[in-house]
Formats: structure tokens, sequence, C-alpha cells
């Protein structure tokens, strides 16, 4: 592991030192200090936050690895929104940086992107097709669509997904609301991995080979607790395996409730085609690929609080997730594209962990959790073999052709922990996850030699 600088590691004390003092200044309940502003509120508005984490991986699971890798990374954004009667003009700028790496840490963009625009876009209210409310807005943005599971804002991820274009929204007075969106991503950059590792500067640019568009209406009422949310997603490309994908999807929810049952059931696919690899040749593949989501819950409430909302909250979920894999024999493509989605919520722990995502994934799991109003805490196993043998284990880079390595990849176990130290300010959460190994992941080529790969993290936050 590189050293870390020590000029660096003063610049973080130094620079907690002063939040630190401006955190115990104001009285609890008192607005942030940075929305102290000459300028009224109603018109303008900022918001920051500040973290740092420190994470460690012992045995990593990936193709060619096998050894431990230690890395902290910083990400610092600043936003702001000033409104103007029916118009609105937003920005936020953030700064995320990894340090400590070396040749061997699985270093990319989702660690790294120093000083750059995350959003920055014009709005206008709009109240479209009878909506009681909505907004219209153009420019560069960030998406957090339905369930997140297709096209999110990351959240424990360093860096974070950002698009160029057009999102309106309608929201009705009973919960109904519908998005539109045409957008192209922003390339993250720089992508080279020495670049990377000094967190050299490259402006962040709007990939023109791509055009991701949409529609989404959530909220249909289905009972007095369960809804249904239908979309239709469209990934268009120019460069590269040239994807042309149609993604039709439903999701069935009933909300969490005390003493109740709650559903999330989420089915999605994939239509289109694409370039036949090897890209190099010109020939196309139908796609055909699905997603699945199907999850059952119950919650309780642990003794009663003085305060509306203050009592401890239980949780226990049975969770199956599927995304199909691609079988070399069929002339179709059948692997699952997980466009742009966020994993932690299903999968557990990412950055230098998270060997799950939505691509040629089956997964049995059982999630317990429990919160108050200042801790909260999550429990989650998950038991995960391969949709399709002969393909790729995505994250890991980790392919048996001929199916002989089977399906199994292992059992994972993986928790977190939060607490707010001081409401709304400062935020100090730790976790970790273990992969015990089953035969795939033994007995694939340029697997690793080792039995398990183990994974932990402490982080703080500041909110200001």
């Amino acid at each position: 592991m590189r050293q870390i600088g020590f000029g660096y590691l003063r610049g973080c004390l130094a620079a907690l030192l002063l939040l630190c003092g401006c955190a115990a200044a104001p009285a609890q309940g008192a607005a942030p200090l940075a929305h102290r502003d000459a300028v009224p509120a109603s018109r303008l508005s900022l918001d920051g936050q500040l973290r740092l984490r420190f994470e460690h991986l012992d045995d990593d699971f990936r193709r060619g690895a096998g050894g431990s890798d230690g890395l902290l990374v910083s990400r610092l954004r600043v936003a702001a929104r000033y409104s103007l009667g029916e118009w609105t003009l937003g920005t936020e700028l953030y700064d995320a940086r990894a340090f400590g790496t070396d040749r061997g840490t699985p270093i990319s963009n989702t660690f790294v992107n120093a000083t750059d625009a995350l959003q920055l876009h014009v709005g206008r209210s709009a109240r479209w097709f009878a909506a009681d409310s909505g907004f219209v807005r153009a420019g560069r943005m960030t998406l957090n669509v339905g369930s997140r599971r297709l096209i999110a804002r990351n959240g424990f991820r360093n860096t974070i997904n950002a698009f160029s274009g057009v999102h309106w929204r309608g929201d009705w007075r009973d919960g109904r609301t519908f998005d539109a969106f045409v957008v192209t991503p922003v390339r993250r950059r720089p992508t080279d991995a020495a670049e990377l590792a000094d967190n050299a500067f490259r402006f962040d640019r709007a990939d023109g080979r791509r055009w991701l568009g949409g529609a989404l209406a959530r909220g249909l009422k289905l009972s007095e607790r369960a809804e249904l949310d239908l979309y239709g997603y469209a990934l268009i490309e120019t460069r590269g395996a040239k994807r042309r994908l149609f993604v039709p999807g439903l999701r069935a929810r009933r909300a969490p409730a005390v003493g109740a049952f709650d559903v999330d059931f989420e089915l999605a696919l994939q239509l289109g085609s694409r370039k036949t690899v090897p890209l190099a040749t010109d020939e196309r593949s139908r796609v055909f690929a699905a997603l699945l989501h199907a999850e059952l819950g119950r919650s309780w409430r642990v003794g009663r609080g003085a305060q509306k909302g203050a009592a401890t909250m239980f949780g226990v979920g049975l969770a199956y997730d599927y995304a199909s894999g691609d079988d070399p024999r069929s002339d179709r493509h059948t692997r699952f594209d997980p466009l742009y989605g966020a994993r932690r919520g299903d999968f557990g722990n990412t950055s230098l962990f998270g060997p799950l995502t939505r691509s040629n994934l089956s997964a049995l799991g059982v999630r317990l959790s429990f919160h108050t109003p200042r801790i909260d805490a999550r429990v989650l196993f998950k038991r995960a073999a391969l949709a399709e043998a002969r393909d790729a284990w995505a994250v890991a880079g980790l392919t048996d052709p001929s199916g002989a390595a089977g399906r199994r990849l292992g059992s994972m176990l993986d928790w977190r922990i939060r607490y707010w130290l001081a409401p709304r300010r400062w935020r100090v959460e730790f976790g970790g996850s273990a992969l015990w190994f089953d035969r795939f992941a033994k007995r694939v080529p340029d697997g690793g030699n080792g039995t398990r790969s183990l994974y932990g993290f402490a982080q703080l936050t500041r909110r200001f």
C-alpha cells in the first residue's frame, strides 16, 4: 500500500478540528451555519457534506489479486439552489479522492473524481398533464429513479453518477408521481490508472455516444398500503457494443408498517440488440435478459419513546435476487445489464468489496435491521450463485467457459451500524463483510488461492 502523505493527513486533521468548532457553536436544533445568509432562505439554500472513510480488504477475490489492500477515501460536496419566482438555478460541486493506492488496488473512477461540477442545471415549475405540482430542469444533474436498482445517485460509492439532459416530474396530491427524462451519461475523467492514483484533475464530459431515456409512473394504488410502479427505459449506444436496449418493468410494493408484512417485488426485462463479441465484427445479437427482486419483510416496535417516533424499530426480511447470465451456446445475449443502478441496498458494502451485482446472479438472503432516532444497524446474509455457469462472475472478472467449476459463488455476511454523534451534523459508521468461497470461486481458472475474503471500514461524515 502506498504511503499516505503526511501533508494530506495533517490537512484532514485541521479540517476536522475546524468542523468540530463549527458543530459546537450552534445550539441543538439551530440552523446550520451555512444557511445563515443575507439572502432570504426562500431564495438561496446551501448544503454541504464532508466524508472520510478508511477501508481494508483482506484476500481480494478478483482475478489476479488475492492480497490485501487498504485505502483512505474522501468526498467533499457543496450544493446551492437559488430560486427566483418559478425559476431555479441549481449547482453542486464535489471532490472525490483516494489515498494509499498501489499496483494491486482495483482503482477506477468509482473512487476518484477530482474537483468537478456534479450538477449545474436550470429549472422551472411545470404542472403539465393536470399535475398538482412539478418541475422541468435542463443541464447536468443526478437522478434517483424508482427503486434505484437501475438508475441512481450513488450513496456509499465515493463517486456519483451524473447525466446531462432534460428531466420532467409531475406530482399529484394522492401520492402519484410521473418522471420522464432524456439524458446522456457524464464521463468521469481521468480513466488512466496512474492518473487516478495521483488524483489527477480532468474535466468531466457528457458522453454523446450513449443516450438514456425513460418514463416512470409511480404510486398507482392497488390498496390502502400497496402501490404499483410501471416504467420503461431505453439505452442507445453509437460506439463499442452499440447497445440498443429497451427495459420495461414493474414494481409492486407494500410499505413497511408496525406489526404488518411489507412486500417489494420488481421484475424487469431487457430487449433489443448489441454487437456480438468480439466487437470488431459487425454481427449483432438479439438481447433478452431479465431481472427479479422479491422480498417479504415484517417490522415490530420494541418499547415506547417519550417522543413521537422515538421507539426502537426492529425488522426482518427474506429476499431473492436474480439477474440472468449469458449462455455462449445461445445465439441470443441474455446477460442482464445493470445500467446505472446502486447495489448497496440489496447486496451490502461496495467500494473495495462489492462482489455481487445485478448481472449473472442468483442470490437468496436474510436481512435483520433496527433503528432509533440516533442509531441504526443492518445485518445481511446472502447465499450467492451464478445464474449461468459458463458466464462471468462480473465483479471478479472470472469465467469458466466449460462450466466445470459450477455455479456456487459462496456465502456473504455483511453488516453496518451508524450513529449520529450530533443529530443531522456528525455521523459515524462502521461496517464489515465476509465472503466465504464455494465451488466456483475455488475452482475457476485464475481464481484466488484462499477460502474467504474479508472487508471492513470506518467512516465519519460531517454535514453543514
